[in-house]
């Protein structure tokens, strides 16, 4: 006769499940954790090499969603349903972005080139000429579908600019403030904090809270859980 298992023994079983549960899950979770903060460091890597080798080739840095054209284009801009290239020649018709040819960022002073509707015109003519070797960096372009209008994977951050491990957009502050790169502006302001902190080009993840340093209103970039790169 085959014995059953008590109610007693159950209890048992349920209760170290439970034991074993507690102390696994968390572990899991800040294996999770820590895995995106690395993550989110090599792409903070990549970006800076991105920026630096077009520096290099061209004598600027870019605003970030400019990172991964590559040359040509197909006469759409980003969000178009009729965009399949992203090309630097296209960056002149995407209506997503303001000033969209203001993509010129001075090394020196970390400020936006006064002259862009010019130096575009010439990267526009010849790609070769004027340096670029785009793509600088290989990032899969947030996805939209077929009326231009975000997946819904990503509902709120179809935008081109690349995202961090925990959604965010990775942020490019210079010591002029953070360029809001929709707007092709500075700002010395963003939620909340005052953004002209850093004294040179700065790349910055907001990190897993997706806030400034710790959260607290006003709480300094660069401090808390964010993570920076500056170059």
């Amino acid at each position: 006769m085959i014995k059953g298992f008590s109610v007693v023994e159950l209890l048992i079983a349920v209760i170290i499940l439970g034991v074993l549960v507690a102390i696994i899950v968390p572990r899991l979770a800040t294996r999770t954790e820590l895995a995106r903060k690395k993550s989110a460091l090599v792409d903070l890597e990549n970006l800076q090499n991105a920026e630096e080798r077009a520096a290099v080739d061209t004598g600027y840095f870019y605003r970030l969603y400019v990172l991964d054209d590559t040359s040509g284009g197909d006469g759409y801009g980003f969000g178009d349903t009729d965009d399949i290239i992203d090309g630097v020649r296209d960056e002149q018709y995407t209506s997503y972005y303001s000033n969209n040819t203001q993509i010129f960022i001075d090394v020196t002073t970390g400020e936006f080139k006064t002259n862009y509707t010019y130096l575009y015109n010439l990267l526009a003519k010849n790609e070769t000429a004027f340096g670029w070797n785009g793509p600088y960096i290989n990032w899969n372009r947030d996805l939209v579908n077929s009326d231009g209008q975000p997946e819904p994977s990503r509902p709120n951050n179809a935008d081109d600019i690349p995202d961090d491990p925990w959604g965010h957009n990775y942020l490019l502050f210079t010591p002029q403030g953070l360029i809001d790169e929709p707007e092709g502006q500075f700002v010395t302001t963003f939620m909340g904090s005052d953004t002209t902190v850093f004294d040179r080009m700065t790349l910055l993840s907001l990190g897993p809270n997706g806030l400034p340093g710790d959260g607290t209103p006003g709480a300094k970039f660069g401090t808390g859980d964010d993570l920076l790169r500056q170059f």
